[in-house]
């Protein structure tokens, strides 16, 4: 099972030397250690410098894996350099080569503590590099399975699971709802409910839907376990299952993303921190990171309707975004609006119903009507989100409300 500890481990390495550093990072995530590695952890459509410097931000360790091709990688030495200008990053070279470092590598490098792997076998260097990660990170040392499980236990918050029948609707509506109401009650923010209903919402409805046809015969089981860091989802279903590496790749590659139909798992990988598929697709686990925080939902939840000269500004609310979102642009639409601002900033993420209202509304302003639509105050990860999906080429993005409106008057004169 996987879990996490929020310290992070960074393994830095060459791509010659993959293999060895996929070995490792396995290595260490089963003591219980999260690591972060790419390309694994970098997000489908996100820019690979700006996840580099994300992930080295939540980082206190970074394992260089030093060989004669990461000792001449430009890529490599660029992390290295970032980590140490951090100051919080902890340097631990794992040389598998017997060389030296040499130019700027050595300048990095050579006041460090090593560890040599470079005799045969591995075994025993992975272990003395756990050991030393741990020591770093000031966490327990658990070897055996039981160990590990009681260490599980005591990060545990509180775990929601139910059985529902794939085809009574408002089964599913329920769980969300309980799951979305004792995340309130934990006091996490805004986008880690979001986020997680988000995510549950869409895993749900693709098992009711695509594995089970919505037959009554067939069963989802359903787990969200609240971690203090993180929520741990996992939906099973009874259906024929699928294809996920194929099903996956054919929808990355689709370049018609104003389709409704297969987006949902697209959503859920990109909010999701791990996505893992298993039983042909009829297991689906997801992890959520979830921090705490002031909601404030009676002052930022709500949405806003109003208009500056010939333009509506809609600030869309945290909840039912949707139907707010589709009703007011309905009603000015009938009193011949033409330019719209989408404000974003109470908003963190996006479901497929909302996707589709966006490009239904998008081509029937654009196309039929001739008016325009901008968005205004989106989030970081909405961004990545919008420029997987190729938003950024439909919609003008903005970023604050006083930009969106100078680019209407002065793109878009009355």
């Amino acid at each position: 099972m996987n879990w996490h500890i929020q310290q992070h481990v960074f393994i830095s390495y060459s791509s010659e030397d993959s293999e060895i550093a996929n070995s490792i990072c396995n290595k260490i995530e089963r003591d219980g250690i999260k690591c972060w590695i790419a390309p694994r952890d970098v997000m489908p459509g996100a820019n690979w410098g700006e996840s580099i410097i994300e992930a080295l931000n939540q980082t206190l360790a970074m394992v260089v894996v030093f060989s004669s091709h990461s000792n001449r990688s430009e890529q490599v030495l660029r992390e290295v350099e970032r980590a140490i200008a951090k100051g919080k990053t902890i340097i631990i070279p794992f040389r598998i080569h017997n060389i030296t470092p040499s130019g700027a590598m050595e300048y990095y490098l050579s006041t460090r503590q090593w560890l040599d792997a470079i005799n045969l076998p591995m075994e025993p260097h992975f272990d003395s590099l756990i050991k030393t990660i741990k020591s770093i990170l000031q966490l327990p040392s658990p070897r055996t399975r039981d160990q590990l499980d009681e260490i599980q236990e005591d990060l545990s918050v509180e775990k929601l699971q139910a059985t529902i029948n794939p085809a009574n609707l408002e089964e599913h509506m329920e769980f969300i709802v309980r799951c979305e109401e004792r995340l309130e009650n934990l006091r996490y923010d805004l986008h880690s409910i979001n986020s997680t209903t988000c995510v549950l919402s869409e895993l749900i409805s693709n098992a009711m839907e695509h594995g089970c046809q919505y037959s009554s015969a067939k069963r989802i089981e359903i787990i969200c376990e609240i971690k203090r860091s993180y929520a741990h989802i996992i939906v099973q279903d009874s259906g024929q299952g699928f294809d996920p590496q194929t099903t996956m790749a054919r929808l990355r590659e689709s370049k018609d993303i104003s389709r409704e139909r297969g987006r949902g798992l697209l959503l859920v990988n990109y909010l999701s921190r791990r996505l893992t598929f298993s039983d042909s697709g009829r297991r689906i686990e997801a992890i959520i990171m979830l921090r705490k925080g002031d909601n404030k939902s009676d002052l930022e939840s709500r949405g806003e309707t109003f208009t500056i000269d010939d333009m509506v500004i809609l600030k869309l609310p945290s909840r039912h975004a949707g139907a707010y979102f589709s009703d007011a642009v309905e009603m000015m639409k009938d009193l011949s609006y033409r330019k719209f601002i989408i404000d974003w900033s109470s908003l963190h993420n996006i479901g497929s119903e909302l996707m589709t209202l966006l490009m239904v509304n998008w081509k029937q302003i654009n196309q039929e009507l001739g008016g325009h639509i901008v968005f205004c105050n989106v989030s970081f990860l909405l961004y990545k989100i919008f420029k997987g999906f190729g938003f950024t080429k439909l919609f003008t993005i903005k970023y604050s409300l006083e930009d969106a409106l100078e680019h209407l008057r002065s793109t878009f004169p009355a």
